[in-house]
């Protein structure tokens, strides 16, 4: 068993997330999930170049995001609150 703990990371391949994720990287007791909604885009493709595990997962899909987080001891997210009311 691996003693890292694993953050997930909403939006990986956006500004926010991929700056959350740039600083893990070099922290090696951390293990990376990255979420977005295209894991065949460029940038995902270079995240898990990088050793980022990138899944599928979208807002709007409750079991994606439930199979995302599964055995997350970290969940970053940023959200438009305005969006949201």
């Amino acid at each position: 068993m691996s003693s890292q703990k694993l953050i997930a990371v909403l939006g990986a391949t956006g500004n926010q997330g991929g700056s959350v994720i740039k600083t893990f990287l070099e922290q090696p007791q951390y293990k990376i999930r990255g979420l977005t909604r295209n894991t065949s885009s460029d940038k995902a493709k270079a995240l898990a170049q990088n050793g980022v595990e990138m899944v599928a997962a979208d807002l709007e899909d409750k079991a994606s995001l439930e199979a995302a987080f599964a055995d997350a001891h970290i969940i970053f997210i940023v959200s438009d609150y305005l969006k949201c009311a």
